[in-house]
């Protein structure tokens, strides 16, 4: 992992690269769910609260500590980021899923706010027993 983030740090010398452990993240985020019962998820689950919390409250750029930049953001991000958001997807059978491993979002990004109030309430909220990789989160407008 220190050579994936030394390769964030060299290929953006304008960016500021923060490196993410379990000892430094919650000097930047507060979270909505208890902490008891949050140490009782496994480890990616707690990253993907991370990252959502993170990313709506700052913006900026998520990268998993495991992504090895090989061309520096400011070539070929912008573009991308228009529309507030960036993210990779996958598509399979008509339905685009969205990796997690990157985003770009501006602060406040609405997709970013929703993601993350849905599945904060959901993490906080039912007794979480998961033996897969995937939750589908409805993203609907809510009815009034």
């Amino acid at each position: 992992m220190r050579k994936c983030y030394e390769s964030w740090k060299q290929y953006n010398p304008e960016w500021e690269v923060i490196f993410l452990e379990e000892n430094n993240s919650k000097d930047h985020i507060t979270f909505s769910v208890p902490e008891e019962k949050l140490c009782q998820f496994p480890k990616t689950k707690q990253s993907d609260l991370v990252r959502l919390e993170l990313l709506s409250k700052y913006g900026g750029v998520w990268a998993d500590a495991t992504s090895l930049c090989r061309v520096p953001l400011d070539k070929w991000l912008g573009d991308y980021t228009q529309a507030g958001f960036f993210a990779f997807i996958y598509k399979i059978r008509g339905y685009g899923w969205i990796f997690n491993w990157f985003f770009a979002v501006e602060k406040s990004n609405p997709i970013i706010v929703k993601i993350n109030q849905k599945l904060t309430s959901f993490y906080r909220d039912h007794e979480f027993y998961h033996s897969g990789t995937t939750i589908e989160l409805s993203l609907n407008k809510e009815k009034k």
